[in-house]
């Protein structure tokens, strides 16, 4: 395994911790315990996102781009994001609604990757794909950090600012999920006959 796929793997195995820390809050419902698990996210957020931006520039520098690892990396992408989305949920700090549209548009690009692999095609990552890491990623932190701000300051409105940043994600998600079939739509015209 490369280095850039073994800082992708790190992504990977971090989805689950997300999933126990989120249990844990949910369980306890204490107010340390909210700011504690809340601080240790961001901490772990921020070594994800940073593995993120260091693995396909490490792939391409090193000269070990592949297709593996070009299917590898959104995967773990999808899986680690996805868990912190699907968290915030389930502690009701974002509408389910909008969670489960940024799960629908993952799903359909996983499909239409699977569909373009059969075609000896490999679906790289796309600029509107880039455009919604950064915009998820940024959600993200958002999240955590305005339900982090609302500890030290109870008046904060920390669900209006999330609802609103996670409207913008939606839409961005949207797009990006069109803009990859759009790059598809001769291949998928082509296998439908």
């Amino acid at each position: 395994m490369t280095l850039a796929n073994r800082l992708t793997f790190i992504r990977l195995t971090m989805a689950p911790v997300y999933f126990g820390l989120f249990w844990i809050d949910k369980s306890s419902g204490k107010p340390f315990t909210t700011l504690l698990i809340t601080t240790i996210l961001i901490v772990l957020v921020t070594i994800a996102e940073i593995t993120d931006a260091v693995d396909g520039a490490l792939a391409r520098s090193r000269l070990e781009v592949s297709d593996f690892g070009k299917l590898f990396d959104p995967f773990a992408d999808y899986v680690s994001r996805f868990t912190l989305f699907f968290g915030f949920w389930w502690l009701e700090l974002v509408p389910a609604y909008m969670v489960v549209i940024i799960f629908y548009r993952e799903a359909i690009i996983s499909f239409l990757r699977l569909l373009m692999r059969g075609e000896n095609i490999v679906l790289a990552a796309r600029r509107s794909g880039k455009i919604k890491a950064v915009a998820q990623a940024t959600a993200i932190f958002i999240v955590l950090v305005s339900r982090w701000l609302s500890y030290w300051f109870p008046a904060f409105p920390y669900l209006q600012i999330n609802w609103t940043v996670m409207l913008i994600v939606v839409v961005i998600t949207l797009y990006s999920m069109f803009d990859y079939i759009h790059s598809c739509r001769h291949t998928l015209r082509e296998i439908q006959k």
